[in-house]
Protein backbone atom coordinates (compact mmCIF):
# COMPACT_ATOMS: atom_id res chain seq x y z
CA UNK A 1 0.00 0.00 0.00
CA UNK A 2 1.34 3.28 -1.06
CA UNK A 3 1.94 5.76 1.40
CA UNK A 4 0.83 9.47 0.74
CA UNK A 5 3.45 12.27 2.11
CA UNK A 6 1.80 14.60 3.99
CA UNK A 7 3.55 18.22 4.96
CA UNK A 8 2.05 19.39 8.20
CA UNK A 9 2.54 23.12 9.48
CA UNK A 10 2.46 23.62 12.97
CA UNK A 11 2.66 27.71 14.08
CA UNK A 12 0.15 29.39 15.76
CA UNK A 13 0.19 32.52 13.37
CA UNK A 14 -2.92 32.22 10.88
CA UNK A 15 -1.50 34.11 8.36
CA UNK A 16 1.24 32.16 8.40
CA UNK A 17 -0.57 28.64 8.06
CA UNK A 18 -2.76 30.04 5.42
CA UNK A 19 0.02 31.38 3.47
CA UNK A 20 2.22 27.65 3.71
CA UNK A 21 -1.29 26.14 3.23
CA UNK A 22 -1.61 27.43 -0.27
CA UNK A 23 1.88 27.42 -1.80
CA UNK A 24 2.37 24.39 -0.45
CA UNK A 25 -0.89 23.03 -1.90
CA UNK A 26 -0.76 24.75 -4.89
CA UNK A 27 2.42 22.57 -5.15
CA UNK A 28 1.00 19.84 -5.05
CA UNK A 29 1.30 19.02 -1.36
CA UNK A 30 -0.66 17.25 0.83
CA UNK A 31 -0.90 20.07 3.82
CA UNK A 32 -2.66 20.03 7.09
CA UNK A 33 -2.61 22.41 9.43
CA UNK A 34 -2.24 22.51 13.35
CA UNK A 35 -2.12 26.18 15.63
CA UNK A 36 -0.51 24.51 18.81
CA UNK A 37 1.93 21.43 19.34
CA UNK A 38 -0.53 19.75 21.41
CA UNK A 39 -3.33 19.83 18.67
CA UNK A 40 -0.71 18.45 16.17
CA UNK A 41 0.36 15.56 18.69
CA UNK A 42 -3.34 14.69 19.23
CA UNK A 43 -3.93 13.31 16.01
CA UNK A 44 -0.30 12.37 14.84
CA UNK A 45 -0.35 8.68 13.69
CA UNK A 46 3.03 6.77 14.13
CA UNK A 47 3.28 5.89 10.56
CA UNK A 48 2.45 9.19 9.48
CA UNK A 49 5.02 10.11 6.68
CA UNK A 50 6.19 13.14 5.30
CA UNK A 51 7.47 16.35 6.82
CA UNK A 52 6.77 18.92 9.65
CA UNK A 53 6.92 22.45 9.37
CA UNK A 54 7.19 24.29 12.93
CA UNK A 55 7.44 27.40 14.33
CA UNK A 56 9.83 27.39 17.23
CA UNK A 57 7.83 29.86 19.36
CA UNK A 58 4.53 28.44 20.12
CA UNK A 59 1.79 28.62 23.09
CA UNK A 60 2.39 25.24 25.58
CA UNK A 61 4.79 22.98 23.95
CA UNK A 62 7.09 24.76 22.26
CA UNK A 63 8.93 23.83 19.03
CA UNK A 64 12.08 22.83 20.27
CA UNK A 65 10.01 20.20 22.85
CA UNK A 66 7.74 19.43 19.40
CA UNK A 67 11.18 18.35 18.06
CA UNK A 68 12.46 16.23 21.09
CA UNK A 69 9.14 14.37 21.39
CA UNK A 70 9.16 13.58 17.76
CA UNK A 71 13.32 12.75 17.72
CA UNK A 72 11.73 10.57 21.40
CA UNK A 73 8.82 8.54 19.49
CA UNK A 74 11.35 7.39 16.33
CA UNK A 75 8.96 9.44 14.15
CA UNK A 76 9.24 9.06 10.67
CA UNK A 77 8.54 12.58 9.33
CA UNK A 78 11.66 14.79 9.04
CA UNK A 79 11.53 18.29 10.77
CA UNK A 80 11.84 21.68 9.52
CA UNK A 81 12.24 24.49 12.01
CA UNK A 82 11.05 27.83 11.03
CA UNK A 83 12.11 30.96 13.07
CA UNK A 84 12.74 34.16 13.42
CA UNK A 85 14.28 33.76 16.98
CA UNK A 86 17.44 31.62 15.74
CA UNK A 87 19.53 32.50 18.67
CA UNK A 88 16.77 30.55 20.60
CA UNK A 89 16.94 27.15 19.19
CA UNK A 90 18.73 24.84 21.53
CA UNK A 91 20.09 22.28 19.63
CA UNK A 92 22.06 20.96 22.79
CA UNK A 93 20.04 18.26 23.88
CA UNK A 94 20.78 16.16 20.75
CA UNK A 95 24.02 14.84 19.71
CA UNK A 96 22.97 15.53 15.42
CA UNK A 97 20.26 17.33 14.53
CA UNK A 98 17.56 15.60 12.50
CA UNK A 99 15.96 18.01 10.56
CA UNK A 100 16.34 21.62 9.10
CA UNK A 101 16.35 25.11 10.43
CA UNK A 102 15.31 27.63 8.25
CA UNK A 103 15.44 31.43 9.55
CA UNK A 104 12.41 34.08 8.97
CA UNK A 105 11.95 35.45 6.55
CA UNK A 106 13.05 32.42 4.21
CA UNK A 107 12.73 31.94 0.73
CA UNK A 108 10.41 29.85 -0.17
CA UNK A 109 12.23 28.01 -3.22
CA UNK A 110 14.41 27.14 -0.43
CA UNK A 111 11.51 25.72 2.02
CA UNK A 112 10.25 23.84 -0.98
CA UNK A 113 13.70 22.28 -1.60
CA UNK A 114 13.81 21.25 2.22
CA UNK A 115 10.28 19.93 2.14
CA UNK A 116 11.27 17.54 -1.07
CA UNK A 117 14.47 16.62 0.98
CA UNK A 118 12.79 15.90 3.76
CA UNK A 119 9.74 13.72 2.37
CA UNK A 120 12.60 11.77 0.76
CA UNK A 121 14.06 10.92 4.44
CA UNK A 122 10.79 10.32 5.59
CA UNK A 123 10.11 7.53 2.86
CA UNK A 124 13.60 6.25 3.62
CA UNK A 125 13.23 5.74 6.82
CA UNK A 126 9.84 4.26 6.39
CA UNK A 127 11.04 2.00 4.46
CA UNK A 128 14.17 0.98 6.10
CA UNK A 129 11.84 0.24 9.46
CA UNK A 130 9.38 -1.60 6.97
CA UNK A 131 12.22 -4.07 5.99
CA UNK A 132 12.96 -4.31 9.71
CA UNK A 133 10.02 -5.77 10.10
CA UNK A 134 9.93 -8.22 7.82
CA UNK A 135 13.04 -10.13 8.83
Amino acid sequence: MKVLPIVFVVDDDPIIVDSLRAVLAAQGHVVRCFHSAEEFLAQLSSNAVGCVLIDLILPGINGNSLWRRLVATDSLLSVIILTGWIESLDLTWQKTPTGAVLEKPYDISVLTSLITDGIDQSLKKKSERDRGRMR
